[in-house]
């Protein structure tokens, strides 16, 4: 999979991500895989990214501006830590509670996205149709997916800030009644 994102045009990015979300859960049998971001200012969550097994309903749409608020587990996770829960009905009863019950899910898994140490969102994976004991394997594939997507951000930002500074360099190149040469190091007009 890692090999799929090498050179990969920015342009199509989010079409191979999508189809990334699947290999993953079709590997450890999720039923759905999320990638959710953070809005720190806003402090909440929201869907970016989904993918789920045929037979399950999408919650993308439902998965927008949830305070971060909803439990001290929430709260770990975007320190950094990885959020496994085998049983979600043995958390107590919350807003976090009520969201699993509500959304069918029996177990969750969810590594952040670290980027410049701040956590900008996670992975998700959860099971409805049975409650899954993770292994560390599994994690550790979630671990590698999520340095993916971070440095796929940064070329992203980066090629994003690359086209506003090109565009900007044009528009001043073409409004500007004066004339530009170069010089190379000898003094020749290049």
């Amino acid at each position: 999979m890692a090999t799929t994102y090498i050179n990969l045009p920015v342009e199509s990015v989010d079409s191979v991500i999508q189809s990334s979300l699947g290999e993953l859960a079709e590997m450890v049998d999720a039923d759905r895989v999320l990638i959710i971001n953070l809005d720190i200012e806003e402090q909440t969550v929201t869907a970016v990214n989904e993918w789920f097994h045929s037979g399950i309903e999408s919650t993308i749409n439902t998965l927008k501006g949830i305070p971060l608020s909803l439990s001290p587990e929430v709260d770990a996770l975007f320190r950094g830590e990885i959020l496994y829960i085998q049983d979600t009905q043995s958390i107590p009863e919350g807003n976090l509670h009520k969201l699993f019950e509500t959304g069918g899910v029996k177990s969750f898994l969810s590594v952040p996205l670290i980027r410049n140490g701040v956590c900008n969102g996670s992975i998700v994976m959860t099971w409805i149709r049975g409650h899954h004991p993770c292994i560390e394997d599994e994690v550790r594939i979630l671990r590698v997916f999520a340095l993916m997507l971070v440095n796929i951000q940064m070329r992203k930002d980066a090629d994003e800030l690359i086209h506003k500074s090109s565009e900007k360099f044009r528009d001043l190149v073409e409004n500007i009644n004066d004339v530009f040469f170069t010089l190379d190091t000898n003094g020749i007009i290049t």
